[in-house]
């Protein structure tokens, strides 16, 4: 039967040793013995920090964490799309030049807090789902989102709808869950920062 093996990593695995035909020499075991306590304060300080562990790091370090193992960027999101001006019924009358058009903004931008970020990073990075599209899936994912719970069981605020052949509607209700990353979602669904499927054209409604 094969036996299995667990690798401690909390102690050095393979401490420096002396060959024998210097261990009677103080000054060279103490070398060692220094080494071997250095390597161990190293190791001891790398376990403390826990890069992958992403919800343990804020500020630039979240930011290098995130860049550097997942390969994920904080940039800010924006919400909305520019609007024309000058086809009928978008602007009021005798109040532009006739066949004039033109873009206006009409788009709101949220700053990535490191809350915000760390559930940007576990929405892309979860594999407890499964690999599998369907709603209960998506659902789940938006709730964890907004409440941080793992494996959420109640998704009644969150309602799935498919409004065209490859349109899908997503309605966040107010509940128990509080709706303060509700924005972020939505921004970070149209924006194409959460990773879906890229068939369906997602578009996120907040229902207060």
């Amino acid at each position: 039967m094969e036996e299995n093996v667990t690798l401690n990593l909390t102690t050095i695995p393979n401490p420096s040793y002396v060959y024998v035909q210097y261990n009677d020499d103080v000054n060279v075991s103490a070398f060692f013995t220094a080494y071997n306590d250095m390597s161990q304060l190293n190791l001891d300080v790398l376990n403390a920090v826990t890069l992958p562990i992403y919800y343990n790091q804020y500020g630039y370090l979240l930011n290098w964490t995130a860049l550097g193992i997942y390969g994920i960027v904080r940039q800010d999101l924006s919400v909305g799309f520019p609007a024309p001006l000058g086809p009928v019924n978008t602007f009021t009358a005798n109040q532009e030049t006739p066949n004039g058009f033109k873009y206006l903004p009409n788009s709101t931008s949220y700053a990535v807090s490191d809350l915000a970020f760390q559930r940007i990073i576990q929405w892309n990075t979860f594999k407890g789902d499964g690999l599998i599209f369907t709603l209960r899936w998506l659902k789940r994912r938006c709730i964890r989102f907004l409440s941080g719970n793992i494996f959420p069981d109640n998704t009644y605020q969150i309602s799935v709808a498919f409004t065209g052949e490859t349109a899908v509607t997503i309605t966040i209700y107010s509940g128990e869950i509080p709706l303060d990353l509700a924005v972020i979602l939505q921004a970070g669904i149209e924006g194409g920062v959460l990773q879906l499927p890229f068939q369906y054209a997602f578009t996120v409604e907040i229902s207060s």
